[in-house]
């Protein structure tokens, strides 16, 4: 636990306690000289404690770690008792604390798009792979308003590091056949797939991204990402970090993105400045 943060807390003989606390490695915590977290409220009963924290973002403490918008990764252990010591329940998670709260897609109005990629990752820490994905063919121009990673294993959750979608121009007969001899293919490394490495030089439109920690994306009520405009179908590509730094072999899963879209077009279309 060298460098982590550390927030301790519980209720001992019906009184709430919290300690403010750093990790100098892989034995019991520090606590800081100065105690900038704040308990708000405390409650326990036979099964449950729970804790409302609160702190300033940045404490100027070089015991404490700022507070902001990055991925932070999160430990956490729960004990049966008050003792500090090893406990058998813990886990992690990645975390964007100060990520806004999206209002939900209207579901309703919506028809689900899916762009799906089934890779078995090679043996190596760091994989970039690159698929290519047409949309459905809607006659007409729509709007895409909320996006989705699938991360529905817990190889998903495990080792997809990252991923941006990226809109192709399709602006010759040439590029079209290339896009389309590519989209019969389970995809390929995005760095050193010739075909793919050419697709990629056109397909310089970012149309969405997505990190360890993010949440669904749901634009503004008034605002959608322009899709078919002219009525025919689109070329997207796909690129996914893939993370498996104990370069394990054999694993095989599916991840992908969920767009969300609607015939109800909204005032105006969403855009990227580059």
């Amino acid at each position: 636990m060298e460098y982590s943060d550390i927030v301790i807390g519980g209720v001992r003989h019906g009184k709430p306690y919290i300690l403010d606390c750093h990790g100098e490695g892989n034995w019991k915590p520090v606590v800081d000289k100065s105690q900038d977290w704040q308990l708000r409220s405390a409650s326990e009963n036979g099964t449950h404690t729970t804790l409302e924290v609160s702190r300033v973002f940045n404490t100027c403490d070089n015991d404490d770690l700022p507070i902001n918008n990055d991925t932070t990764k999160f430990i956490w252990s729960i004990g049966t008792t008050d003792d500090l010591e090893h406990h058998q329940k813990r886990g992690s998670a990645s975390v964007i604390i100060l990520n806004p709260v999206s209002p939900p897609v209207n579901i309703t109005e919506s028809q689900v798009w899916e762009m799906n990629v089934k890779t078995k990752l090679p043996a190596m820490e760091t994989t970039y792979w690159c698929t290519a994905h047409k949309s459905p063919p809607y006659t007409s121009k729509r709007h895409i308003i909320g996006f989705k990673v699938k991360l529905e294993t817990a190889e998903s959750r495990n080792h997809t590091h990252h991923l941006i979608l990226h809109q192709c121009r399709a602006s010759s007969e040439e590029l079209i056949q290339l896009y389309e001899s590519i989209l019969r293919t389970p995809g390929g490394l995005c760095y050193e797939d010739e075909n793919i490495y050419n697709m990629r030089r056109t397909c310089e439109h970012f149309i969405y991204g997505w990190a360890v920690g993010a949440d669904p994306l749901y634009l503004p009520e008034n605002v959608g990402v322009p899709l078919n405009e002219h009525g025919l179908p689109e070329y997207f590509l796909l690129e996914i970090h893939y993370d498996n730094p104990s370069k394990l072999p054999g694993i095989s899963y599916e991840t992908g993105i969920v767009a969300y879209t609607t015939t109800n077009l909204r005032e105006h279309d969403a855009g990227v400045l580059r």
